[in-house]
């Protein structure tokens, strides 16, 4: 089979070790030791992996967004596993890397990388997907590949994010603003949409407004196509116009929101509406209708599935 994943742990000048496996995992419990060893030695030791696993089966439950039915990262985060198999077993102060110079052999290492970023996301360890992908962007950096460079910043701009890096955050969104073309909408509205959140928990309601306003111009040209990018937009839109000098607006634009995001079946977008929408009309002093939205919210996450995840946030902005 072609070999899909080569990982080169150190640079000794002398000797060199060479380790062919079939599947990810095989490395650790098979060779561990052997790779340790001569690494320490300070040979050259080359981990080859002919597979990524994605054929494979998810044995533990909480890896279980990865499956192909879910997040269909089954076969990046292998990739992710093996960069950290490698560390584990070689002296310290080497890096990782996979080695571009091999590209004929990896197969295309730019989108192995990607792969690796959104397994990483999936697996909610945002300091390694970010890591990932600062080092895929560089890659099609370096390709000229505009789109693509825009969609992996984006992506970065999420990672670095949850990871707390808000100005890397911002940095890597705005680029990816300039990047995406326009007839990239979906790919645009995303990142626009985004930026727009971010400037919005900012505290900046006016180019959050403005920000808001052209993702859901842009989104809404591509019919059901960016429902889920509507969805966000207007929740963020309504969010600011509600702290802001329209609350009224904003409380309109968040039921829209709420339509929207049920259609894609957008469940964390669902949720977010709720959550906003009790707030902004508490603010209003309308609070029987935000108690109304609230335990709405409550019922919905009961019924539709993530009721330990959204219940509680929604029974405690029931009871504020």
């Amino acid at each position: 089979p072609a070999v899909c994943s080569l990982v080169r742990m150190s640079a000794g000048r002398a000797r060199r070790l060479l380790l062919v496996h079939a599947h990810p995992d095989d490395e650790t419990s098979g060779t561990g030791a052997v790779m340790a060893r001569y690494a320490a030695e300070g040979a050259q030791v080359t981990l080859v992996t002919c597979t990524l696993g994605e054929e494979g089966e998810v044995l533990v439950p909480a890896l279980a967004q990865l499956a192909k039915a879910e997040a269909d990262q089954l076969g990046g985060y292998p990739a992710l596993e093996l960069t950290e198999a490698a560390a584990r077993v070689r002296a310290v102060g080497h890096a990782v890397t996979i080695v571009a110079g091999e590209a004929d052999a990896l197969g295309d290492v730019p989108e192995l990388l990607a792969s690796a970023a959104d397994a990483a996301r999936a697996a909610d360890r945002p300091g390694r997907a970010a890591a990932f992908a600062e080092a895929a962007a560089s890659a099609f950096d370096s390709r000229g590949d505009r789109l693509r460079l825009g969609v992996l910043l984006e992506v970065l701009a999420r990672a670095r994010w949850a990871s707390g890096d808000h100005d890397g955050a911002i940095a890597a969104l705005q680029r990816s603003v300039r990047l995406v073309p326009e007839d990239a909408p979906v790919e645009r509205a995303r990142a626009i949409a985004l930026l727009a959140q971010i400037r919005m928990i900012d505290g900046l309601f006016t180019e959050s407004i403005r920000l808001a306003r052209e993702a859901i111009e842009i989104a809404r040209r591509t019919g059901t196509e960016s429902l889920g990018e509507v969805a966000s937009a207007l929740t963020t839109l309504g969010v600011a116009e509600g702290w802001g000098d329209d609350p009224e607006a904003g409380v309109q634009h968040l039921r829209e929101a709420r339509v929207a995001a049920d259609e894609a079946g957008r469940l964390d977008e669902v949720f977010r509406v709720y959550a906003n929408l009790t707030t902004v009309l508490a603010l209003q002093g309308r609070r029987e209708e935000a108690v109304a939205v609230a335990r709405e919210g409550v019922e919905a996450a009961r019924r539709i599935g993530p009721e330990a995840v959204y219940g509680d946030v929604m029974r405690g902005h029931a009871a504020a």
